[in-house]
């Protein structure tokens, strides 16, 4: 894991996006240092190491919730969003429901 000592707590002041619905999935961006080390515990993956990238803006972190539960790295193409990475549980494959709504969710923030 990161070392989180030289980090704000809060990674984003204004999340580029929204906390969302589609497709029975729900998308719910990951602003704070605390809820980020608690997704990575909770799914078992090394999430947390991201926090200086999102707070660069590289990326977004999504909780995702629904009938899979996964995490997505979305990352800022120069004018749409892209799943970086989709994944669940110990990084398992995320099915392809998930990758749908996640291509959906991110769709719906291009400018």
């Amino acid at each position: 894991a990161a070392h989180m000592g030289d980090l704000p707590e809060t990674l984003l002041e204004d999340a580029p996006l929204a906390n969302m619905t589609v497709d029975g999935f729900t998308f719910t961006p990951i602003t704070t240092v605390t809820d980020l080390v608690q997704e990575g515990a909770l799914m078992a993956h090394c999430v947390a190491s991201y926090a200086g990238r999102i707070l660069s803006g590289i990326c977004v972190v999504c909780r995702v919730e629904g009938a899979w539960r996964g995490t997505l790295e979305a990352t800022w193409a120069g004018s749409y969003w892209r799943t970086a990475q989709l994944r669940g549980r110990l990084n398992s494959v995320a099915p392809p429901e998930a990758v749908l709504a996640a291509e959906a969710y991110l769709e719906r923030h291009t400018q």
